[in-house]
């Protein structure tokens, strides 16, 4: 005789066995909707696979590019230090309002280990590559190099920068907000990319790519920035040709150029990167005095007379953020293209894109009032791109 059970029973059956198998399963949590992770493997900036714990609620953030992307994943609640303070956030006043007022942990390359493991961290966001010493001294403390420095402006989607920006947007449970700076990003990028790639070598014009108010090579008055930074990638996307790009490649930040080789190449436009004072340029004044000095010191220097860059009045200052991370790196290449061509992009203001992105971080910062970042500013027919608009009767 065949024994007829109801289906209920089956069904009670079923559920009680999947409720034992899965309460034996060796990380499993209740998460509503499946399992939660207890930890992740990710491949960090030097390609190296590092895995990081969940849940993460204490970070310390190193310097101002982990700082922006903690922001625009709007996790910054989770930053509970930062390392960088005397060299970055202590003068940051407008730029980074909330984590200036955080407790330091020293500086990237010298962390204060007792107090950086006082703050009880889960996760270390280091702007250095190299981090053994880092290791030794943090115990129980995950240590992430995103690769945030290391952009590819021209294949951004094999880049360390969008790898890392999808890594912590998964660590930190914010995959929507990181997958919409990304596709912000790439599409300034591709908006400039359209149109620059079809100029012909003759149409662009010949660059050099220095820095104010000193060179980066010891000893040296001129100096290039090398054919991979983050500026000459800028200029590149941008429908430019670096002076670089016709030299034997070099490691390194940058090249000493020789002055008679500079003036034989006779550069178009003569770029120059500010660095050393964050408050002389930048988010934290609305003074265009330390810019205009930049541009006097290669405009007035005697053995640039015949250079067609200074007959022309074609010397540039751009801010030291420009370089910081491949979003700065994007925003250069929108004011340089409006610069390069400006019929090509004469419906694109490059201040739009900047905004957007101060915008994405929730900073309440408006750039016609506020800062300075682009000299001689772009002119259009809203105002001034680069510095607040009060000047523009000084440029028009």
């Amino acid at each position: 005789m065949r024994i007829q059970v109801a289906p209920s029973l089956f069904l009670l059956a079923g559920m009680i066995c999947f409720f034992i198998e899965w309460i034996c399963l060796p990380d499993a949590s209740f998460a509503g909707q499946g399992q939660k992770e207890k930890q992740i493997t990710v491949t960090d900036g030097t390609g190296q696979s590092v895995t990081v714990h969940l849940p993460i609620q204490r970070i310390i953030v190193e310097y101002m590019d982990n700082a922006e992307l903690i922001r625009i994943l709007q996790r910054e609640d989770k930053v509970v230090a930062v390392a960088g303070y005397d060299y970055v956030f202590q003068d940051c006043l407008r730029q980074f309002p909330k984590f200036r007022r955080l407790p330091s942990v020293g500086h990237p390359w010298g962390l204060d280990y007792e107090t950086a493991l006082g703050m009880r961290p889960d996760l270390l966001l280091t702007f250095a590559s190299q981090n053994r010493e880092k290791r030794m001294n943090l115990p129980g403390v995950d240590i992430l190099f995103l690769g945030l420095y290391h952009p590819d402006l021209i294949q951004p989607d094999n880049s360390s920068f969008v790898r890392g920006v999808r890594n912590l947007g998964r660590l930190l449970d914010a995959r929507e907000q990181a997958e919409t700076y990304i596709s912000w990003y790439k599409d300034i990028l591709a908006t400039i990319l359209e149109r620059t790639e079809k100029l012909q070598p003759e149409e662009k014009p010949t660059v050099l790519i220095s820095s104010y108010p000193r060179c980066n090579s010891a000893g040296t008055r001129y100096c290039a920035y090398s054919q991979n930074d983050t500026l000459s990638q800028a200029s590149r996307i941008a429908g430019g040709r670096n002076l670089v790009d016709s030299l034997p490649y070099e490691q390194g930040v940058s090249l000493p150029l020789d002055p008679e080789w500079l003036i034989r190449e006779n550069p178009d436009f003569i770029l120059l990167h500010a660095v050393d004072d964050i408050k002389a340029s930048g988010y934290e004044t609305d003074d265009i005095s330390y810019l205009e000095s930049g541009v006097a010191q290669f405009a007035e220097a005697p053995e640039l007379a015949s250079v067609t860059a200074v007959k022309n009045r074609h010397i540039y200052v751009l801010d030291g953020h420009f370089r910081n991370d491949a979003s700065g790196g994007a925003l250069a290449a929108a004011y340089l293209a409006a610069l390069f061509h400006p019929d090509l992009f004469k419906d694109i203001d490059p201040e739009v894109f900047h905004q957007e992105y101060l915008k994405m971080q929730r900073l309440e910062y408006d750039l016609d009032q506020q800062g300075v970042f682009f000299f001689p500013p772009l002119k259009n027919d809203t105002g001034l791109a680069g510095i607040p608009d009060r000047y523009r009767e000084s440029f028009f």
